[in-house]
C-alpha cells in the first residue's frame, strides 16, 4: 500500500473525525501535487515535454460515460441507485488514481480533475468561460451536504448544481459550444470574414478551455496575413474522430524546410500552439509550400511521416487540421 492508498483508506473510515479527514485531504492533495510534478509539470508549474497520446486522453475522458467511472461527477444518480455520496466519491477518487497512472494525459487535464475531485487548501479551477471556482467535491460545505443527504446527488443542490454544470461544460464540448466559441473569437478579429459549417454539431469530451486556446492562437497567427481575410472553419464527425479544419483561403507559404527549422529550434507561433494542443488532439497543416502540396504532421500519434506529399485538388489555402478522438 503506497502513501496515497493509505490516505484514501483513512478518508473512507467512519471512525475518523471530520478534522482528521480534512487533514487527510490536504495530505492527499500534496501527494497528488508531487506525482504531477514527476509526471509532466516542473517545479515552477510549467509543462515539460511529454508523450503525445490523444487516444489515451480519449480513453480517460470516456470514463465520464461510465457509471463505474466519472459519469456521476456531472450527472444525477440513476433513480434506482442507493449509493451514498461518500461511497461514490471514494470510488471516483480510486478510479482517478488508477486511470491517471494507466493513461498518459495532459498535465492541464490532470490538474483540472485533481482539483475538482480532491480539492485542497486555497486551490481553484477555471471553467471553460474563464470563471474561477473554489468549490469542489472536497469542499467542507459539499462534504457536509453529502453527509446530511447521503443518497441525494449534490447536483440537485442550488449552491452546488451550477458549479457542477460549469465543470461539465469544461470537460465536454456540448452543442452548440464550438459555434459560440468561433463567434466570440471572430469578435476579436473583426477583419476576418469567417464562414462555418456544421460547428453546431460538435459534441465530444475534451478540455474545452484548451480547445478554445488552440483555435484562438491559430486565428491570431493568421491575423498577421492581412491579404487573406477569408477564413473557413468546418467540423466533421468520422467514426472515432472529431475533425476541425481551419483554412485561411488562398493563403500559401514559403519553403517548408525553413519553417521546420524554426519550429525545431523552439521559435514561432507554432510552438505555442503545439504546447496548447499536445496530448489533446493530432494537429497537421496542409498547404502549398512553394507551390508544392504537402501535409506537415506536427502532433501525430500514428506512423505517418512528419511531412508527406498530398493531392493538390483539395487545397484551397493554408489549413490547420485538428483531429480529436472520441470513445
Amino acid at each position: 500500500m503506497d502513501k496515497y492508498d493509505f490516505i484514501t483508506m483513512i478518508l473512507n473510515r467512519r471512525d475518523v473525525s471530520i478534522n482528521d479527514k480534512k487533514r487527510g485531504i490536504i495530505l492527499a492533495t500534496q501527494e497528488l501535487d508531487q506525482r504531477t510534478t514527476t509526471s509532466g509539470i516542473d517545479e515552477n508549474g510549467s509543462e515539460k515535454e511529454r508523450k503525445h497520446a490523444p487516444k489515451d486522453t480519449a480513453s480517460f475522458l470516456s470514463l465520464f460515460n461510465d457509471p463505474k467511472g466519472f459519469k456521476f461527477l456531472t450527472h444525477d444518480f440513476d433513480p434506482e441507485s442507493q449509493m451514498p455520496m461518500e461511497s461514490f466519491l471514494a470510488q471516483v477518487r480510486d478510479t482517478f488514481r488508477v486511470s491517471a497512472r494507466k493513461y498518459t494525459i495532459p498535465p492541464s487535464l490532470f490538474a483540472l480533475m485533481d482539483v475538482f475531485i480532491n480539492g485542497g487548501v486555497e486551490r481553484k479551477w477555471k471553467d471553460a468561460e474563464g470563471v474561477s471556482h473554489e468549490e469542489n467535491y472536497a469542499s467542507p460545505s459539499w462534504i457536509d451536504l453529502a453527509k446530511s443527504n447521503p443518497n441525494v446527488h449534490l447536483i440537485n443542490d442550488n449552491s452546488c448544481g451550477p458549479t457542477i454544470q460549469a465543470f461539465r461544460r469544461t470537460i465536454r464540448l456540448v452543442k452548440p459550444a464550438l459555434n459560440d466559441i468561433v463567434k466570440n473569437l471572430n469578435a476579436k478579429h473583426p477583419d476576418f470574414e469567417i464562414k462555418t459549417k456544421s460547428l453546431e454539431r460538435a459534441d465530444f469530451y475534451t478540455n474545452v478551455a484548451y480547445l478554445e486556446k488552440g483555435v484562438e492562437r491559430i486565428l491570431k497567427d493568421m491575423s498577421q496575413y492581412q491579404d487573406f481575410l477569408n477564413i473557413s472553419i468546418t467540423y466533421k464527425k468520422d467514426t472515432d474522430k472529431r475533425i476541425i479544419r481551419i483554412t485561411q483561403e488562398e493563403s500559401k507559404t514559403s519553403n517548408i524546410e525553413e519553417v521546420l527549422k524554426k519550429f525545431k529550434n523552439g521559435g514561432g507561433a507554432f510552438n505555442e500552439i503545439s504546447k496548447v494542443l499536445r496530448g489533446y488532439c493530432n494537429w497537421s497543416v496542409e498547404a502549398l509550400w512553394d507551390e508544392v502540396p504537402k501535409r506537415w504532421n506536427i502532433l501525430n500519434d500514428s506512423d505517418a511521416p512528419e511531412v508527406e506529399d498530398i493531392d493538390a485538388s483539395g487545397i484551397t489555402g493554408f489549413t490547420h487540421v485538428l483531429t480529436y478522438y472520441s470513445k
